[in-house]
């Protein structure tokens, strides 16, 4: 089980530490910015969520003190966000990052069309659009799955909750090979 309280004792919840991946994509989009501007598109903010926007922008401030980092909260548009990355285009970003799993195709999309960078959140979006996704913020579920079922086999499984961060190989960025060697 994802998040959450341990309903029983044959239940492990795991939660990520999605802010450090998404600390590393702020570093990358700032080393990627030829304008020196950066945003990041959410809608609804979960304390979760609020802690990856941050993440994000501080990784970015860390690698170019001086970028412009701007923010837009797509709740309640239609559009799934497209219209937001419109507007930050207008601003002249050229790195997006979409802190939400859910609707990141109208902002990849909107990006391909300007011709600016996507990076994408909760899962490898980089087949969507090889020539415009930067990179992608995951969460390793498959080592976390894989950690659970080894301590079962090996009768060490323990219930309770799990949290995986990058040194435990819980979160990375999808590398399509887009980085430069400066980033």
């Amino acid at each position: 089980v994802e998040g959450g309280i341990t309903p029983s004792d044959n239940v492990s919840t795991v939660t990520f530490a999605t802010g450090q991946a998404a600390y590393l994509a702020g570093i990358a989009a700032a080393k990627t910015s030829q304008s020196g501007r950066i945003a990041c598109v959410h809608s609804r903010l979960t304390p979760e969520r609020e802690a990856t926007v941050a993440a994000f922008l501080a990784g970015a401030r860390a690698a170019d003190d001086e970028a412009i980092l701007l923010r837009e909260n797509i709740m309640g548009q239609y559009d799934g966000g497209n219209s937001a990355a419109e507007l930050l285009v207008t601003k002249g970003v050229d790195v997006i990052f979409h802190a939400d799993r859910a609707g990141q195709s109208p902002v990849i999309a909107a990006c391909v069309r300007n011709g600016i960078w996507a990076i994408g959140v909760g899962g490898d979006y980089s087949a969507e659009a090889p020539e415009n996704v930067l990179t992608s913020v995951i969460h390793r579920v498959d080592v976390a799955v894989q950690d659970i079922v080894r301590d079962y086999a090996d009768g060490s499984f323990t219930a309770g909750a799990r949290h995986y961060d990058l040194s435990r190989q819980g979160v990375d960025l999808v590398l399509p090979g887009l980085l430069s060697e400066k980033t």
